[in-house]
């Protein structure tokens, strides 16, 4: 969905990725609220599971249905392969950079999602519908995505990234220090790491994959973004959780979300926006 996006708003890369996010943003707002409604319930863990499987099954019959293969066949997609500027090759230094900066990311930010509520839950007692309606929240974050892209899409990457990954660090410090006591506190730095995280980093780092390298080049890249976040994001929640069971939850916090974001806005610092596409 990324590639399709940023093929086909060659001019707003970031800004129709982060239509995409946008759309991630009402999901997770309203799943946790789901899941814990199914979990109470039927008082299983498999009821949430099934009823998200359905709706799984019930995309894929509407995408079958409405979706045409006309939509990637377009006049849009042939002006992207003429697109100036953008290395010829994956192995470039933004590109490189990028895929660094995007493995930090997914560390920080699938640590803080897989184990934030796990800290509300256990570290400070927070009722189990209580936690999940404070991560909720993050998705009501991610909801300023289209918003965010389009930023991207016109300022500095170096201050996009940079900026935001410095806010990332202030904010994982905040989480695990004291914060969080108070519910409302809570839910307004969890929508605050939604636009940060989300909307800011994911959607532009996204963005600015396609943009390092040629329009021809444009799946490769994004692919390259997903399998270096997610290939981080599959061992985040078990390294906080090592952290936490040895150093505590404030440790936990600075190493995972603090440490690695202020390293992130460092290697920003490095990137050449000249030898991006226009």
């Amino acid at each position: 969905m990324f590639a399709l996006a940023a093929s086909y708003f060659i001019k707003y890369r970031a800004a129709a990725i982060g239509s995409v996010n946008f759309c991630y943003g009402i999901g997770g707002f309203y799943a946790p609220i789901l899941a814990s409604a199914f979990l109470l319930s039927y008082k299983t863990w498999r009821a949430p599971m099934i009823a998200f499987g359905l709706f799984g099954f019930a995309t894929l019959a509407l995408i079958l249905i409405f979706v045409r293969s006309w939509f990637t066949e377009t006049h849009r997609t042939a002006e992207a392969r003429k697109d100036a500027g953008g290395a010829p090759t994956l192995l470039n230094r933004n590109s490189i950079l990028l895929t660094i900066l995007s493995m930090l990311h997914g560390f920080s930010m699938y640590g803080f999602l897989g184990m934030y509520t796990l800290y509300l839950r256990e570290g400070l007692h927070y009722p189990p519908r209580t936690a999940a309606g404070v991560i909720g929240f993050f998705g009501v974050g991610a909801l300023a995505s289209i918003f965010c892209g389009w930023l991207g899409d016109r300022m500095s990457p170096r201050a996009v990234l940079a900026g935001a990954f410095l806010c990332s660090a202030v904010l994982g410090y905040l989480f695990f220090h004291g914060a969080s006591q108070s519910v409302v506190a809570a839910r307004i730095m969890t929508c605050a790491y939604g636009v940060i995280a989300s909307s800011i980093l994911y959607v532009n780092l996204a963005g600015y994959h396609v943009k390092a390298v040629r329009g021809s080049l444009a799946s490769r890249a994004s692919g390259m973004f997903v399998t270096s976040l997610y290939a981080a994001a599959a061992f985040a929640g078990s390294l906080m959780g090592w952290i936490e069971a040895n150093h505590g939850w404030p440790m936990a916090g600075v190493i995972q979300m603090s440490v690695l974001s202020i390293v992130g806005a460092v290697l920003s610092l490095a990137l050449r926006p000249s030898e991006m596409s226009l």
